[in-house]
């Protein structure tokens, strides 16, 4: 275990100089004004026990992992364990190497719709309940159950979409052409929703597939529209540079495979931009994390409020029904998880604490111990910071 305690400094020396000439930091979300006396009952945060929580709980059941935790948007601690690839190239874990972030990206899409519908359209707060019908390309032919429905129920996973990993256009034509999804419907947890999001943006920007007659060459340009788009509006701005759609940097494992057992190359994700398809280093992941909680280079006071208190791209289990409640408030998470048959893939987790502007970023690159598993994880943590405060 190696574990650094760095702050602003760091972050300049790495490539990001925003956080003092281009951030304001406000508050992540309002909170009352109260007179600044003492009290000595008053519980304090002590974030060198907040990471030994973290850690021991951990324990070693992992192929590798990395972790960094973000203090009001500076970087605080970080840590790795294992390693990223096993064998004959052995690859010992780091905080630089881009790894596959399977749904955490849904939280980097949401912030690209609420970046897209500020900027083609008339913003967050007075789009969110309208329908996505008038933003959607012709060539999905979306029925007009499908073009009914809102951002909001998009968002929030209360559509009826199926789950699914098949991000292709062929497959969204099937999707786009269900009579049986609708608005308001019970949260039920689907990749497809989050498809959507690049197809959405690429209508709004007024793009167009003149000249391209099959469904690859049509794919291709919307990806790399959207591509661009994430490009120019979310990672320039925040020096984010190792965003990739396919990487073997990091191989995924199952926790036992001996040293002689191929960990997986998840290969090319492209297809499911939007809801996974990104991979980034946790250093990157960490400063998109210190962007949105803490400046409004991404997104404004009101929509990042807006964005957390909706659950907007939020939340694995139902947020509504259950809530990530701790001792000091409500907490958001967002966890990805991508698995193969074998039983090898990747589990990773993004968290926020409002109270303190805590943030934790969690990749890990073996699945199958005894914490692999969504409940596990976010215990883990709101325990951790829980017992933190003495």
């Amino acid at each position: 275990m190696k574990t650094d305690k760095l702050k602003l400094m760091f972050w300049i020396l790495i490539g990001l100089p925003f956080l003092i000439s281009s951030c304001e930091i406000i508050p992540f979300l309002p909170k009352p004004s109260v007179p600044d006396k003492y009290n000595p009952n008053e519980l304090k945060f002590d974030i060198d026990q907040f990471e030994a929580n973290i850690v021991s709980s951990l324990g070693n059941q992992w192929v590798g992992y990395s972790y960094i935790i973000n203090n009001e948007g500076d970087l605080a601690k970080s840590g790795t364990f294992g390693n990223w690839k096993q064998g004959r190239e052995t690859k010992p874990t780091d905080l630089t190497s881009p790894i596959y972030l399977a749904s955490i990206d849904k939280a980097i899409g949401t912030t690209s719709l609420i970046i897209a519908l500020r900027t083609y359209g008339t913003g967050l707060i007075s789009m969110l309940d309208l329908p996505i019908g008038p933003y959607l390309p012709p060539v999905l032919g979306a029925s007009q159950q499908v073009r009914s429905l809102s951002f909001r129920n998009l968002l929030t996973h209360r559509t009826g979409f199926p789950q699914t990993v098949d991000g292709s256009l062929a497959n969204m034509k099937i999707l786009a052409s269900s009579n049986s999804v609708s608005n308001n419907q019970s949260f039920s947890y689907s990749n497809a929703n989050f498809f959507f999001i690049k197809y959405i943006i690429f209508q709004m920007a007024n793009q167009n597939l003149l000249g391209l007659n099959t469904e690859s060459g049509q794919q291709a340009k919307i990806k790399q529209f959207y591509s661009s788009f994430l490009q120019t509006r979310i990672f320039t701005p925040t020096g984010i540079t190792s965003a990739i759609s396919e990487s073997n940097s990091v191989l995924g494992y199952r926790v036992g495979d001996l040293p002689t057992v191929e960990g997986w190359d998840i290969g090319d994700v492209s297809d499911m931009l939007g809801s996974g398809g990104l991979y980034m280093s946790t250093l990157d992941i960490a400063r998109f994390q210190a962007f949105l909680n803490n400046s409004q280079v991404l997104l404004s006071k009101l929509e990042r409020t807006t964005m957390y208190l909706n659950y907007l791209g939020w939340g694995d289990i139902n947020p509504f029904t259950s809530p990530i409640v701790g001792t000091q408030g409500t907490y958001f998470s967002k966890q990805g998880s991508y698995i193969n048959g074998s039983g090898q893939g990747v589990r990773t987790i993004i968290m926020t604490f409002p109270k303190n502007k805590i943030e934790i970023v969690f990749l890990a690159n073996g699945r199958g111990g005894n914490l692999d598993s969504t409940n596990s994880l976010n215990t883990l943590f709101r325990n951790a910071y829980d017992n933190a405060w003495n």
